[in-house]
């Protein structure tokens, strides 16, 4: 059962443009949004913190990419990220970056939310993942994987909010399996069959989309038309 949700945005500068402090009513964590260009003259403590990253960049072809760290201080691991690329070290150039930070977290934490990050955005498959490699996990106990179980659910909500769905899927896994998924509104299934033609799809708040294992006719009939 999902609850409503309060989230406060500050606009640091009074520009949506510039930074924007996220957070989400009774967690001890928060999202900062920060353009490359403020990264530099920007000398806030909590950008120094430890936590994760997102840095979202366009490829050449205009489609989205996205790549995603940790580090235990956020303001010199991303402006390493630019020194490498100026010295033509890293191919790709980030133009926005989304940082997960907490002064509750450790190297074992982010190292552990770094990996299931990377792992959420392959599954969702929205945006392309720079992200090659990511460092092993350490032991972590039952009782922090639980409480960063739900630090991602909360992490989830509010990048959402920020307007960047790396973290969603197009269509839940239970209506990709077929399943009534009674959390979701997106339940109601159109069916199209006709001869070797078919095809399932969903009407959600993003458009309708087209589900996974639809098949289309290699020919045409006379009687389509032109438009």
């Amino acid at each position: 059962m999902k609850y409503p949700k309060k989230i406060e945005l500050f606009l640091v500068d009074g520009d949506p443009e510039r930074i924007i402090i996220a957070e989400l009513s009774n967690w001890d964590a928060k999202l900062i949004k920060i353009p490359r260009e403020e990264l530099r003259k920007s000398e806030r403590e909590d950008l120094q913190q430890p936590g994760v990253y997102f840095l979202f960049c366009k490829n050449d072809n205009g489609e989205d990419s996205v790549y995603i760290g940790e580090a235990e201080n956020i303001k010199n691991r991303l402006t390493e990220h630019i020194r490498s690329f100026n010295r033509g070290e890293k191919g790709y150039y980030w133009n926005t970056a989304i940082i997960i930070t907490s002064n509750k977290l450790n190297k074992t934490l982010i190292r552990y939310l770094e990996n299931k990050y990377v792992e959420i955005t392959k599954e969702c498959n929205r945006y392309e993942l720079l992200t090659k490699t990511t460092g092993a996990n350490g032991v972590i106990s039952e009782s922090d994987q639980a409480v960063m179980e739900e630090f991602i659910e909360n992490s989830k909500i509010t990048i959402n909010t920020l307007g960047y769905k790396v973290l969603q899927p197009l269509v839940s896994k239970k209506l990709k399996n077929k399943e009534e998924d009674e959390t979701n509104n997106e339940t109601e299934k159109l069916y199209l069959k006709f001869r070797d033609t078919y095809g399932e799809a969903i009407q959600s708040s993003e458009g309708f989309i087209l589900l996974e294992g639809a098949k289309i006719s290699s020919t045409t009939v006379k009687s389509i038309p032109k438009k």
